[in-house]
Order: C-alpha cells, then structure tokens, then sequence
C-alpha cells in the first residue's frame, strides 16, 4: 500500500492490508494540529501466543509511527515528513507485512482534512480490525469444538463441558450423567454399503439424539461411531438408564440408506456423578467400562458397577491368552456333517472352531471369535482353521471318504488381494482338490467393497474353489450381486428352518430361497434342522442340503470318521 502523499485533496484515504488473528490491539499516531489536513499512521500489533518479538520489518514500521509521535510537525510541514519517509523506504514501512511467525501485522495510514473525520476513520479502522478478528475467532473456536460432519461438539467440547458440570456440582451438589453411546455393527454397514453411506448413517443418528435432547443437555460425537451425552439427572442410576433406554428406542428406528432399510442398534453406558466418578476422567473411564459391557451383552443400555471393572480386567487377560493359545496350537476344529436331504447320506461338513483353553476348557466361538475379529486375532484363526480342514481332508481321502468341507470366512479376507494365493498355496501343501473346499462367507460381506470382494472371489473361482452365501435373507445387500458375483451355494439361515413347519412365514421364506437358488442352478443349503418333520419338509420343496442336531452335533475329526463309517453302513441319521 502507498501513503498518501497529497494534501489539497478533501476525501480521506485510507489503504490497509487484511488482519489475521485472533486479538488485535492497535496504537495510533497523529500528526498534524487540531485544523487543517492531519494524518493518522495506524499499526495492529497482534498479540498471538507464541509470539512474543516483532520481526525488523514491523519494528521499522513502528518507528515510523514513534517518529511521528514524538515530533509534532505543523500542518504545513507534514507533508514533507511523510516524502521523506516515502523517499527513504517508508512506502514499505507502511504497508502490511507477514512475520516469520506466521502472524499478519498491519500498518495503516489515513490522510484527512478535519480532526473529525480523523477520529471516525480511525474509529473504522480500529473498529473493523476488531469485528475481522472477532468472526475471525469464533469461526477458529467454534472449528476446535464441533465435529464437521455431524455439527455436533467434539470430544474436546465433552471435556471442557465435564469440568464446567464437575465444578457446578462441587459448588451446588446438583448431579448429572454421561452416556457414552457406540453404535453396534457400524462398520459393518460401512464397509458394505460404502463409507458415504455410513457419514450418511452418522448424520442421522446425530439428528435424532440431538432432536431427543432436553434444555441443558450436551450431545457430542467423540469419533467415529461413538457419541456422548451429558444431562441432568438424579444422583441414582435408574433415571439416567432409563433416558439410555429412550435413546435407543429412537436409535432402532429403521434408516433408508442407498435405497436400503437399515436397522440401527447401539450399546450404551451410564456413569452418573458423584456416584460413580468425582471428576471427567474417572466418569468418562467408568461409562466406556458400562458401554464396553452393553456390547458385550449385544447391546441395551448398561450402568457402571464397580464389578464391571473385574470383567473388563477378564476381557484384556482373554486377549492375551486368545494370542498364546493361538501360537501355542490350542484352537480344534469340530465338524458338523451336512446329508443329501433325499438319500439322507453324508456329502459334507462344516468346519466350526472351538478353544481348549488349558483352565477354562473347551470355548464355544461365540467366547472368543467377536474379540478376536475386534483385535485383529481373526486373521490368524482363519488361516489356523484353513490349514487344520485342508489336513482332515487329505486325511479322510486316506480312509477313502471324499468330503467336501465349508469353513467360513470373515468379510476382511475379501479385501485381502492376497487372500486367493493363500487358500492356493494351502491346496498345494495339503494336496487337497480345490472342489473339495468350500469357503462361506456371509451375505453382507459379499459387498463389503464391490470392486476388491469381485477380485478377490474371482480369483478363488479360478482356483476352482467353490463359494457359499452364509446366512442368506439375513443380510443388507440385494440380490443383485447374485447374478454379478455368483456363488455356488446359498445357505439359508437357521432362524428361518427352525420353525418352518409352525410358521408360515418363515416356510415362505424358505420356498423362496430354494426357488430362486433352483432358477439361477445353485445349491442350497438348510441350516438349524433340529427336528424329522423340518427335514422332510426341506425334501419336499427340494432343498439339495441340510445339517443340523437333528442330523449330528459339531463333532471332533476322530468323532465324525466314526460318524462317517456308520453312515456307510446303513445307521440312521440322527443316531449321533
């Protein structure tokens, strides 16, 4: 910017460059008397932490402001001042400059021809500065707090909100509550749906816990699918889970996403003050314990108690333990045969992984496999129970019984490109006949990631692998990808065969699905069979498979050989 040079000109002229910062304070330096033309020389100092030394340019321009102060010229002989300043390198004193620091100073200089127009354009100057930075603020404070996809505050917000209701509570004794709220199988809508359909999922639930709040209550998204809620309460438990219960009850209301129905359900923990913490740290400690025990319990809202904090202890011990027995070769395969439900002879069975934990004994999955895929341990099993099927296969070849085995497999060995070469060189070693391997993965998984889970299931057809959708009617995708990515099999969940026979829905379903795997020349399977008259009706519609108690019980490989000679020599099904 040039400073003004003219003094037979009657309109102030004023040139400053652009205020960065979060505070601004100014000095203000007058030349000239109370007629006549004067000139004001502005520079905004702005204090930022951090900075505490002004760099040689700004400390030039404040000389010429101090210069201007300290010698009072006439009005006549000002402007002969200010062209020795431009003559001397002032024209770039007075200009606005950027500091090493990153911090923008700006100097400013206003010629005017009357005292009061002098005092409104510094009173603009100073007044715009001020307004700038203030915006300029709260847009800055309002980013560090807020999440910028919900709008909710962020955990930074719950922290600062915490120690606000800590000291209130000290000072009045009144009580209040955090909810920590963590959305259940999010990542699996994410990974199946798409990562734009879970912000989508985010931005709804965000909506409706914001919409539930009362005066006075504090939602915030801590990140990813966790969110937090602080509220009023009193100082006993029972209030605060019973909001949790009315949260999770507007959470389970269905969502369209991307043209889907889906089904939102979350596990949620109480703390409450002073009952279970006196300050943020141990009540946001203390509802993640309750929340981690509500998920533990497949979800519903959960309290703290102190006795929570022994099993959470347990679930860490268990963990390390699941890695040892791993390594140390504690996981077993059990294997549940599956019958030609018309001839009711063996032609299959399914691979189900079990623990023979050293002091805890023999651990059904459901202990151990969701902590395992939550840690990453499932990766290991997989390729454990992978290897312990391709050897029993090869070891049943040997006694003359070619039995094909399913084992199944997480959504994440879909995204795994190197997964197709890990089953092949488990073929090799073993030297077991790819369609004597049936790997199942589970119908959500199948689109998981569309693009990489194609690649990846290509690749195992090739191999001549066979493929089969576990679970299926359970899931959130259509039935699209059945003609895109087709499988070999389709396996019919055990919630709709085990109570064909006394509901007429569930029997529909199962038409349908042995109906549609018929059209399109698939296999289908029937899982959950427990009773004759479920088996005959399967027979009846034309179900190709079946297994089930009522055919067999999960059985140890020495168990099943036996199972299987029996088979071979005429025992009925069931007798196992």
């Amino acid at each position: 910017m040039n400073a003004s040079t003219s003094i037979g000109r009657t309109g102030p002229r004023i040139r400053w460059g652009r205020l960065l910062a979060r505070r601004a304070t100014a000095r203000v330096a007058v030349a000239g008397t109370a007629v006549g033309i004067v000139t004001l020389a502005v520079t905004a100092v702005l204090a930022v932490a951090g900075t505490t030394e002004a760099t040689r340019e700004v400390r030039r321009a404040h000389k010429v402001v101090q210069a201007l102060t300290d010698n009072p010229v006439p009005v006549g002989a000002q402007d002969a001042v200010l062209r020795e300043y431009l003559a001397s390198g002032g024209a770039d004193d007075l200009a606005a400059v950027d500091s090493r620091a990153g911090v923008l100073r700006t100097v400013a200089q206003v010629t005017a021809p009357t005292v009061s127009v002098l005092f409104a354009v510094c009173v603009l100057v100073l007044g715009g500065y001020r307004r700038r930075a203030e915006r300029q603020a709260a847009r800055r404070l309002h980013e560090a707090t807020h999440d910028p996809l919900t709008g909710l505050g962020n955990r930074a917000m719950l922290h600062d909100e915490l120690d606000v209701a800590v000291r209130h509570g000290e000072e009045t004794g009144e009580p209040f509550s955090l909810l920590l709220i963590d959305l259940d199988r999010f990542k699996e809508v994410n990974d199946t749906l798409g990562h734009h359909v879970g912000d989508e999922l985010l931005v709804e639930v965000a909506q409706r816990l914001d919409h539930g709040c009362r005066g006075g209550d504090i939602v915030v998204r801590l990140g990813g699918d966790e969110f937090a809620l602080v509220m009023p309460t009193t100082p006993d438990q029972p209030e605060a889970v019973e909001a949790g219960h009315r949260i999770l009850e507007s959470l389970r209301r269905p969502v369209r996403l991307n043209g889907l129905s889906v089904d939102i359900d979350a596990s949620i923990g109480v703390a409450v003050y002073p009952r279970d913490g006196v300050d943020a740290a141990a009540l946001l400690q203390h509802a993640d314990v309750a929340m981690y025990a509500a998920k533990r319990r497949h979800g519903g809202v959960t309290g703290y108690d102190a006795s929570l904090d022994e099993g959470d202890a347990s679930r860490l011990s268990l963990q390390s333990e699941l890695r040892q027995g791993i390594e140390r070769g504690e996981l077993v395969v059990f294997y549940q045969p599956k019958v030609d439900v018309a001839t009711r002879m063996p032609c299959g069975a399914e691979a189900l992984v079990r623990w023979q934990h050293p002091e805890r004994g023999l651990l059904a999955p459901d202990v151990f496999i969701p902590l395992a895929e939550e840690t990453g341990l499932i990766d290991l099993i997989t390729a454990e129970v992978l290897d312990q099927a391709l050897a029993q296969i090869a070891r049943w070849a040997e006694l003359h019984h070619e039995l094909p085995v399913s084992v199944n497999i997480p959504a994440r060995s879909l995204s795994d490109a190197t997964f197709p070469a890990t089953v092949a060189a488990a073929l090799d070693r073993h030297r077991v006949r790819p369609e004597l391997l049936t790997l199942e993965i589970t119908e959500s998984a199948v689109i998981a990631d569309m693009m990489r889970a194609g690649e990846v299931l290509g690749g195992l057809r090739e191999q001549g692998v066979n493929i089969s959708i576990d679970d299926f009617g359970t899931g959130y995708s259509s039935i699209a990808h059945l003609r895109d990515m087709p499988p070999h099999e389709l396996k019919i969940d055990r919630s709709f065969v085990m109570k064909m026979c006394e509901n007429s829905r569930d029997e529909t379903i199962v038409r349908a699905v042995v109906d549609l795997a018929r059209n399109l020349r698939l296999r289908v399977v029937a899982e959950g069979v427990e009773t004759e008259s479920a088996l005959q009706a399967l027979d009846e519609l034309g179900c190709h498979e079946a297994q089930g108690y009522h055919i067999s019980r999960p059985l140890p490989a020495a168990d099943l050989t036996a199972w299987l000679a029996g088979a071979a020599s005429g025992t009925a099904v069931g007798a196992v």
